[in-house]
């Protein structure tokens, strides 16, 4: 991501660290009333545009209309603030497109761990992203991730490993991708296994680490 934005070829990129937090409530799916067996997929973000929800609508309409899923999903957004702008906006795009059975908008939460517990798949379609911070919570849960191809996400998800990139705004694209990892439980798993994997890259004590062992070697 640093490259070709003038930084010396002697720098080195300090990932952020995430910690795995504990569980309070276990029981979570059934306090949302999400019966056994739907396929859990959850996106965070504050903003619609910028975090492409409108573009995940389109797509979650896609995959109902075509009839493409042989498992019954949910999709959970979290972080949009209740009764704001942005809030109201994306109600009113998930009822056009007939999804209020199959979206949920829980607004700003301060159990992102608990939900994360419950999640299946982890989605970021982005228009413009960093180094994303809950990417690298959801690997930590052992997530498959699918997100876009921008910014530092292809840093950290990687493509047929952990998850799945897509280009910006391509509803499709998005909605292929999702298809696979539902109706592939197998895969979901294995792609699961190797974003834990990945994760032991952001953990708060290597970023501790590694940042003593920069600065010892500058003095």
């Amino acid at each position: 991501m640093i490259e070709g934005v003038g930084f010396s070829s002697k720098s080195e990129v300090l990932y952020l660290g995430v910690r795995k937090k504990k569980i309070v409530n276990p029981n979570l799916k059934k306090t949302l009333d999400i019966p056994k067996g739907v396929v859990v997929l959850t996106t965070i973000g504050f903003n619609i545009r910028i975090k492409g929800f409108d573009i995940l609508v389109k797509s979650i309409q896609s995959l109902m209309d075509s009839n493409r899923l042989k498992n019954d999903i949910i999709v959970l957004v979290i972080g949009i603030s209740e009764n704001s702008e942005d809030s109201n906006s994306l109600r009113q795009l998930i009822a056009e497109a007939g999804l209020n059975r199959k979206i949920m908008s829980l607004g700003i939460r301060n159990d992102i761990n608990d939900i994360l517990n419950i999640s299946d798949i982890y989605l970021q379609p982005s228009r413009t992203e960093g180094l994303s911070l809950s990417i690298m919570e959801a690997l930590n849960y052992s997530l498959p991730v699918i997100g876009t191809r921008v910014g530092g996400i292809p840093e950290i998800v990687h493509e047929g490993e952990n998850g799945y990139l897509f280009e910006k705004e391509n509803v499709e694209e998005l909605a292929d991708r999702i298809e696979i990892l539902v109706n592939n439980r197998e895969v979901r798993e294995m792609m699961g296994r190797k974003s834990k994997v990945i994760s032991s890259r952001f953990t708060l004590a290597d970023g501790v680490e590694k940042l003593a062992s920069i600065y010892h070697q500058t003095n």
